[in-house]
């Protein structure tokens, strides 16, 4: 399916499907934080993720290949664990819709370790989409009040999106002769138990379980485990079956538009000009970076 008018309805569902959940969760972040800290919230998404996806890993055990296992660490701990903190953790002090915001970075990202690490050669107008990204990025980065601790937040949501289009460019080069399922169930075979270790190893004890903000911040979580990476991880695949990788990766420009509706409208969060702006200008350049 090359044409816009053969995309099916089925494919056009679920890319709503996804791009609420994706869209959403910013927000669910947001709420996980007002129990867990960042490191007890990256440890449960994980853990969540990996108790889900397990099944998927047994069945297609036989295509798991030792000589995968090394991809599968860097998909699982740089492309998953590592973001799941690192949003977590700047979420504490940036609104919900600037991460959202700054998440379409991963496709401007891709372009350059595809081109660094694998050789990849792109036209002039991909070049030239990444570099008015950038701008976008510095117009976001700008903060009227000069707060430099601002700037260090919105720096780890930057370095997240660097980290899932390393792995990207792993699944894509490394790992093509697999399925998406595949992939993404031994990769977090290999740091799912890992994550459930350390989250008995945390303190627990400023928790309430009795407070009402415990059980919005305990299913926001199970909502990200299991929706937002293994669900998502499936309905993508399916999309991407269904469609074709233009269409699915249109979900690229929806996300921060769910991010900042949810985000104003749920968490009361202030829209600033250059949020605006910069994220104008970012999608604009992941326009030309996706454009043939």
């Amino acid at each position: 399916m090359s044409r816009s008018n053969e995309i099916s309805p089925l494919a056009w569902f679920l890319l709503i499907i996804l791009t609420i959940i994706w869209g959403a969760s910013f927000l669910l972040i947001k709420k996980s934080l007002l129990v867990f800290t960042p490191i007890q919230l990256s440890y449960l998404r994980i853990s969540v993720s990996f108790l889900f996806l397990l099944p998927f890993a047994i069945i297609r055990w036989k295509e798991i290949k030792r000589a995968d296992l090394f991809n599968f660490f860097i998909v699982g701990f740089i492309g998953s664990a590592v973001p799941s903190f690192l949003f977590a953790y700047a979420q504490q002090e940036i609104p919900s819709f600037v991460a959202g915001m700054l998440n379409a970075l991963t496709p401007l990202w891709t372009i350059i370790f595809s081109r660094l690490l694998f050789k990849k050669q792109f036209s002039k107008h991909k070049w030239l989409g990444i570099l008015i990204g950038f701008l976008g990025t510095l117009i976001i980065f700008y903060d009227p009040n000069g707060s430099i601790e601002t700037s260090y937040y919105l720096g780890m949501v930057v370095l997240a999106t660097l980290c899932y289009a390393l792995s990207a460019n792993v699944i894509s080069h490394k790992l093509e002769h697999l399925h998406t399922l595949t992939i993404s169930s031994a990769s977090f075979m290999i740091i799912g138990p890992i994550a459930i270790l350390m989250f008995f190893r945390e303190d627990y004890s400023h928790i309430d379980i009795s407070s009402d903000d415990f059980y919005i911040a305990f299913w926001s979580m199970m909502c990200l485990g299991v929706l937002a990476t293994a669900v998502g991880l499936i309905l993508l695949n399916k999309l991407i079956h269904t469609s074709n990788v233009v269409f699915a990766t249109s979900i690229t420009y929806l996300i921060p538009i769910i991010a900042i509706i949810l985000g104003v409208t749920l968490l009361d969060e202030d829209l600033i000009w250059n949020q605006i702006l910069g994220s104008i200008v970012i999608l604009l350049a992941v326009y030309l970076v996706k454009k043939k």
